[in-house]
C-alpha cells in the first residue's frame, strides 16, 4: 500500500494561544506565550555553534513532530500550535507524509515558516515505537548500496534512511524553494514579508539520522545552492549513525562538520546504532551530553561508538523493566527510556525558561 498525504496548518496567533486573557507584555506573568519572545530573531542571526535556546526550541519541535490523529494518523496542526508557543506564532506549516510498508518507508517531514519568512525549520519524524515498518527501516542495511556526495568524493549511507529522505524531498524541497522566493510554504500564491534568511532542519531518532543525510545533500548538491548559503544549522536528538568512517572523515576534510550538532541523553542506545556487525558505522558533528546533574550540556570530546549487539538487544528489557518496581533499578549499558523524546526536551530547557505549555518547573 502506498499513498503520499500533504496536509498544511497555519499556527495560532499570540492572541488565540491566551483566550480571554488580557494582552500584556512578554515576560511579565508566569505562564505567558511565547516562550522564546525573541526567538525567530535569535534564528535569524544566530551561526552554526549549538544555541541553548534555539537547541531547546528545535527539540520540542522534533518532539511533537510526532503528534497524530486517533493514534494512527499524522497531523501538521500540533506542531504548528507548539511551535506557536515556543515562539513562532501565526507560522505556515506543511507536511509531507509517505508510506509505503512492503519497501520499510514510513517518511513524514514537515516544513515551519515564520509568520515574516525569515526563518524555515525542516523537522523530520522519528521512529515511531509501534510501527514495525519503521524498525525494519533502521535495521534495512543491505537491500541496496546507496552513495552520495560529500565533498570529492561518493560515499555510502544507510539505505533505509536515504530511502526515507527521498520519498518525501521532492515536495519538501519546492516548499523550501518557495520560501527563498518569498513565498509562502504552503501556497505558491501568497507571499510573506521577507525572503529565506535563515534555514535549521532537526529530528529525533530516525528523523535525526534524515536531517543529517538532508543536511549533507544542501552542502554537497549544487542544484540545492541556495538553501546551503541560507542553512544555518541541523540538530539532531537521540540520532543513529548514517554512514561509514570515510564518510565522516570526509564531512571534516570538507569543512562541513560544524553545521551538525548532536544530542545524546544519557545511555540512549539509538546512538550506538547500527551495531557492531551490521558494517562500520561512524558520527560526525559535535555532540553534546548532560552535564551534571543533567543541568546543561558539556560538549563530548569523542562521539558515541558502535555497541556490540548482545548488549543493544537488551535496551528493550531495560525499558520493560521500568514497569516492574523491583527491576526498576537494575542496571543495563544501554536504555531505551533514554530514547524518548521528551527526555531532550527536559534535558535541554534551560533553567527558568517556561515548557511549552507554558509551565514552570517545581523548584528542587
Amino acid at each position: 500500500m502506498t499513498s503520499m498525504l500533504v496536509a498544511s496548518a497555519i499556527g495560532p496567533s499570540l492572541h488565540d494561544l491566551r483566550p480571554l486573557k488580557p494582552d500584556t507584555v512578554p515576560g511579565d506573568e508566569p505562564g505567558r506565550f511565547p516562550v522564546y519572545p525573541d526567538l525567530v530573531d535569535q534564528m535569524a542571526t544566530a551561526g552554526q555553534a549549538a544555541d541553548p535556546e534555539i537547541a531547546h526550541a528545535l527539540s520540542v519541535c522534533a518532539n511533537y513532530a510526532y503528534a497524530s490523529v486517533a493514534g494512527f494518523c499524522t497531523e501538521p496542526d500540533t506542531l504548528a500550535r507548539m511551535m506557536a508557543r515556543m515562539g513562532m506564532p501565526s507560522n505556515s506549516t506543511l507536511m509531507v507524509a509517505d508510506r509505503v510498508d512492503v519497501s520499510f518507508i514510513v517518511s513524514n517531514g514537515f516544513v515551519i515558516q515564520s509568520e515574516d519568512g525569515r526563518v524555515a525549520i525542516l523537522c523530520y519524524r522519528g521512529t515511531e515505537p509501534f510501527n514495525p515498518a519503521n524498525w525494519l527501516t533502521d535495521a534495512d542495511l543491505e537491500s541496496e548500496q546507496v552513495t552520495i556526495q560529500v565533498g570529492q568524493h561518493q560515499l555510502t549511507v544507510h539505505p533505509g534512511f536515504y530511502r526515507n529522505v527521498r520519498a518525501t524531498r521532492s515536495p519538501l524541497i519546492a516548499a523550501l524553494d518557495r520560501a527563498c522566493r518569498g513565498r509562502s510554504v504552503v501556497d505558491e500564491d501568497t507571499t510573506v514579508p521577507n525572503r529565506l534568511e535563515a534555514l535549521y532542519v532537526t529530528g529525533h531518532s530516525l528523523g535525526g539520522a534524515m536531517a543529517a543525510i538532508m543536511g549533507l545533500l544542501m552542502l554537497n548538491d549544487p542544484a540545492y545552492a541556495e538553501l546551503a548559503q541560507r542553512l544555518r544549522a541541523v540538530y539532531t536528538y537521540g540520532a543513529p549513525m548514517i554512514g561509514s568512517p570515510d564518510l565522516a572523515q570526509e564531512v571534516a576534510t570538507a569543512d562541513q562538520a560544524q553545521y551538525f550538532s548532536r544530542f545524546v541523553y544519557r545511555r540512549d542506545v539509538v546512538p550506538h546504532l547500527p551495531p557492531w556487525g551490521l558494517g562500520r558505522y561512524r558520527h560526525f558533528g559535535q555532540e553534546y551530553r548532560p552535564g551534571r546533574n543533567d543541568h546543561g550540556w558539556i560538549a563530548a570530546s569523542g562521539n558515541s561508538l558502535q555497541g556490540p549487539f548482545s548488549s543493544v538487544a537488551m535496551a528493550p528489557v531495560e525499558f520493560i523493566s521500568r514497569t516492574i518496581p523491583l527491576a526498576r533499578y537494575l542496571w543495563f549499558p544501554y536504555s531505551l527510556s533514554d530514547h524518548l523524546p521528551l527526555n531532550y526536551v527536559s534535558w535541554l530547557a534551560p533553567p527558568g525558561v517556561a515548557s511549552e505549555y507554558g509551565d514552570y518547573a517545581a523548584a528542587q
